[in-house]
């Protein structure tokens, strides 16, 4: 099982490189739909950060204040 994640992508690399055209059409609301689902993704995880900032720092600062084994 060592090899799993390499032959995973050989097969992807494969797909894709014998993949045939799809003669599709992509309309210009298609376009707005993906800019507006990747703005609504960044704000939404800017969002939760601001959300949870002070739990973050708070867990940053308890990792940073405990004393070590030497002392």
């Amino acid at each position: 099982m060592k090899h799993s994640p390499l032959i995973g992508l050989l097969v992807l690399l494969f797909a894709v490189a014998h993949a045939a055209p799809a003669y599709a059409y992509l309309d210009p609301g298609t376009g707005s739909m993906i800019l507006q689902t990747v703005v609504a993704g960044v704000l939404g995880a800017t969002f939760a950060i601001k959300m949870y900032w002070q739990r973050i720092m708070t867990w940053f600062r308890s990792r940073n204040n405990k004393p070590s084994e030497t002392e």
